[in-house]
């Protein structure tokens, strides 16, 4: 933890899981769940959130504000399917389309 901070937050990893099992229950087995992970997961941190979800929660689909996060989780290994909310600029594409 960075001590030079006056506030700090801890994400509970098995109350997500606990969420996510609640919200597949609610809308049923056959409906994936794409949970959004912009702006560093809210602050949470990318990576590991992701991997937590993929990993631990059976999560397939991620979606992210900016060409830049999908790049991002891409880097870090993520096989899951990446879907980017925000305007994709020309200049990206090559790199959007090599990378699925």
């Amino acid at each position: 933890m960075n001590e030079t901070g006056n506030s700090f937050i801890t994400i509970d990893l098995a109350k997500i899981k606990s969420n996510m099992e609640k919200i597949r229950n609610h809308v049923g087995p056959d409906v994936e769940i794409m949970p959004v992970l912009k702006a560093n997961a809210c602050g949470h941190g990318l990576i590991r959130t992701s991997d937590w979800l993929v990993n631990e929660c059976g999560i397939k689909r991620l979606a992210v504000a900016q060409v830049r996060e999908a790049e991002q989780l891409r880097r870090a290994g993520s096989q899951a399917e990446i879907m980017v909310l925000g305007g994709v600029p020309v200049n990206n594409l090559p790199y959007a389309v090599q990378e699925n």
